[in-house]
């Protein structure tokens, strides 16, 4: 039987290859044991700033590796969660939020589920400028143990901190899972 939690960790592979392209310098949902980089921020962390659904806007917590960079955000799958977390990185992707500056994103590792209010905010937020769906089932970490993948698909969101100019919706493409 499989333990009930929200603590599954991305495994290293799938982490490898997206932060290979966006270049993490925080995780965004993570704790102690889980983070994919140092500086994390998580429910295991007792000051408000870095936790990440409780961050205050206008204060610029997020540091930065150059000019380009991302945050990794791996959000617990559990009813209601995923609705938070997701209007939460929507919302601090915008640079009146003062958190995130040019050529910086947030990428989200989502279950796949164009059906629910969460998804249908993304697919019409200005600064989704990417969703892609991998093109496999994603088998996570528990305390540090390959699980069963789930039986939802998986998806990528890619968020941005400049709105997206000249189309209507985000860039839909497949995303290849590196071997697991």
């Amino acid at each position: 039987m499989q333990k009930k939690t929200d603590e599954y960790e991305t495994p290293p592979e799938v982490f490898a290859k997206l932060h290979k392209e966006f270049r993490f310098t925080t995780d965004l949902c993570a704790l102690k044991t889980t983070a994919k980089v140092p500086n994390y921020w998580g429910a295991d962390r007792k000051d408000d700033q870095i936790d990440g659904l409780k961050m205050v806007p206008g204060i610029r917590t997020v540091p930065g590796g150059g000019e380009e960079w991302g945050i990794w955000c791996n959000p617990p799958y559990s009813q209601g969660n995923l609705a938070r977390w997701v209007n939460r990185c929507c919302d601090i992707v915008r640079p009146h939020y003062g958190i995130l500056s040019t050529k910086q994103c947030i990428v989200l590792l989502l279950p796949m589920s164009m059906s629910t209010k969460w998804a249908r905010r993304l697919w019409s937020d200005s600064w989704c400028h990417e969703i892609r769906f991998c093109d496999r089932r994603i088998s996570f970490l528990l305390d540090g143990v390959r699980r069963k993948a789930p039986a939802a698909e998986n998806m990528i969101a890619v968020l941005r901190s400049e709105k997206r100019e000249n189309r209507r919706r985000p860039q839909v493409g497949y995303w290849e899972v590196p071997p697991q």
